[in-house]
């Protein structure tokens, strides 16, 4: 094995030691001319695939996430229409019904995001073989993935809220 250090073009300077090792003995095979980089990719190809691999579901999780905190608010807006009717018929502002819907998806989330500490701390001690030089316990992390799944929270929890105040009082006392 030959290690040589370069700066510039290692394809290039890869060429010319080929050349200095035929030059010095013609029968000396020279093969499997890779770069550092090369050999790093290689030896973390495993990891860096199980990893992505990791990002995507988790990236699926949080859309599902998203999608269902959304069902379930849109869900509990169209079953509280009549409710939300004789609130706005009795002077209820906009403001607070909207507040009041996103408070309830909020609500939700929090009770989730707490659950899901606690059972992400356990599940972290599985995966510690794939973890290199992160403690398992990494509050960083844990602080924003909940802050991340409460932004999904409230963006998924504001078009039924948003709904919620359009819903007109006489429409609602009708169908009520």
């Amino acid at each position: 094995n030959l290690v040589i250090r370069t700066k510039g073009d290692t394809l290039g300077i890869a060429n010319q030691v080929k050349a200095i090792v035929r030059s010095l003995d013609a029968m000396a095979p020279v093969s499997n001319v890779r770069s550092l980089e090369q050999i790093v990719g290689i030896s973390v190809a495993n990891r860096r695939f199980s990893t992505t691999l990791l990002g995507a579901f988790a990236a699926l999780a949080l859309v599902l996430a998203g999608v269902g905190i959304f069902g379930v608010i849109s869900y509990g807006v169209s079953e509280r229409r009549f409710e939300i009717g004789v609130r706005m018929a009795l002077g209820a502002e906009r403001s607070r019904v909207l507040v009041s819907v996103l408070g309830e998806g909020l609500r939700m989330t929090l009770v989730g995001v707490a659950i899901g500490i606690v059972g992400a701390a356990d599940v972290v001690r599985i995966l510690r073989s794939l973890l290199v030089d992160v403690p398992v316990v990494d509050a960083v992390t844990f602080a924003g993935v909940a802050a991340g799944l409460v932004i999904v929270a409230v963006a998924a929890s504001f078009v039924p809220a948003r709904r919620a105040t359009a819903i007109s009082a006489m429409d609602a006392l009708r169908g009520g």
